[in-house]
């Protein structure tokens, strides 16, 4: 090999980061044709491939969620002396990992001293970082970090489908996707139920990310239990339920389906890059902040109390311990009728207010080009 990047993935079972990494991969081969992509695992230590990398052109970290006070070495293992990595080091389309997703938490958040080794690096690497979502870039933007371009998520780039508004004429088969918390079970069987009430005349599915009724070693005991309560609850309603865990190719389950409701961030934003309408609900912070920058109302299936006001004890303890880890806030008990009103706004008027969101998509990738070309 020539010239060629080594491209860090995410992705292990959850459909979200296979098609984050398939479709960072995508935008790499278009506008980096000259470059070959080498794909390793995040999660792994990199001394034996230090050969590999130091030999590549850059050092790619390829997005999700990873952005964490300990993101280095908890998200991003590397090497346990970042300087045996000679070359660049350089994240794309990364977003925060956050479970309230506010403004305010974003302005009050720091980082480590072992991950600020690793946003150095980042800071001097003579290239621009990318970022998916606004609260990120304000994040890194606040530690020292200026050299960021909020580029979006990758998912959002189908080149395909630029300059194309709304691809639907009318919904008759429409996706679910439940949350993954156990916490939001009833609610995501009483969104079943209201998609059903009011679609009487579509088709659905149920979709779940990341597995069903099968514990391994990605999926808990108390997971597998409630994905498979979960798909029983769609079945008795007459919903199919189907697994596009561990493949990118999955997604294909969706090419024939109108329209999607849910949790899952990654089939909202893959149903938007294809024109086609999606109305999300908000399991935690990454798909607050998501819907924040892309500017398209979700709904808060969270009430942010307590992520904003550190008032319990456990709180306060966890706080002095520097501990990001906070108690879960309450359930919004209004859920699920902020989502029949969003659902009875679009449908009313055709679903075009998402026109925007597309042109949003369209203009930004100058943005990702322009990270792409600063690349080594």
């Amino acid at each position: 090999m020539s010239k060629y990047y080594v491209v860090l993935t995410g992705a292990q079972k959850n459909a979200g980061d296979y098609l984050i990494t398939e479709r960072c991969k995508q935008i790499l081969r278009r506008e980096r044709p000259d470059y070959e992509l080498v794909q390793l695992s995040r999660s792994e230590a990199l001394e034996p491939h230090l050969e590999l990398i130091n030999n590549a052109n850059a050092l790619i970290l390829m997005g999700g969620p990873a952005v964490s006070r300990d993101f280095y070495p908890t998200t991003y293992r590397l090497t346990e002396d970042l300087d045996d990595i000679k070359v660049p080091i350089i994240p794309m389309a990364v977003g925060w990992n956050s479970k309230g997703g506010s403004l305010k938490d974003a302005l009050h958040f720091s980082f480590n001293e072992k991950s600020k080794q690793l946003l150095n690096r980042f800071k001097n690497n003579g290239a621009s970082i990318s970022v998916r979502d606004a609260y990120t870039k304000t994040i890194l933007n606040n530690s020292g970090i200026h050299n960021v371009l909020l580029t979006g998520c990758a998912s959002w780039y189908v080149p395909d489908c630029f300059d194309y508004d709304l691809r639907i004429k009318e919904v008759k088969k429409i996706a679910i996707t439940p949350a993954q918390d156990v916490r939001f079970s009833q609610m995501s069987k009483d969104m079943m139920k209201t998609v059903q009430e009011e679609y009487p005349e579509a088709e659905i599915i149920c979709v779940f990310h990341r597995g069903i009724g099968k514990e391994d070693q990605f999926t808990s005991a108390e997971d597998a239990k409630n994905t498979q309560d979960l798909a029983d609850y769609a079945q008795s309603l007459g919903i199919n339920s189907y697994d596009i865990a561990f493949s990118y190719d999955n997604y294909a389950i969706y090419d024939d389906v109108d329209m999607h409701i849910g949790f899952r961030l990654h089939a909202h934003l893959y149903f938007l890059s294809y024109r086609k309408p999606s109305l999300m609900l908000h399991e935690d912070g990454r798909g607050k902040s998501m819907s924040d920058t892309i500017g398209l109302k979700g709904v808060d299936a969270f009430l942010p109390s307590l992520w904003k006001k550190a008032a319990t004890a456990s709180n306060l303890l966890l706080k002095r311990l520097k501990s990001d880890k906070r108690l879960y806030a309450d359930l919004n008990p209004e859920a699920i009728e902020e989502l029949r009103h969003l659902i009875n706004m679009h449908r009313s008027t055709g679903y075009h207010f998402m026109n925007g969101v597309y042109k949003n998509f369209d203009d930004n990738y100058a943005i990702m080009q322009e990270f792409t070309k600063q690349l080594p």
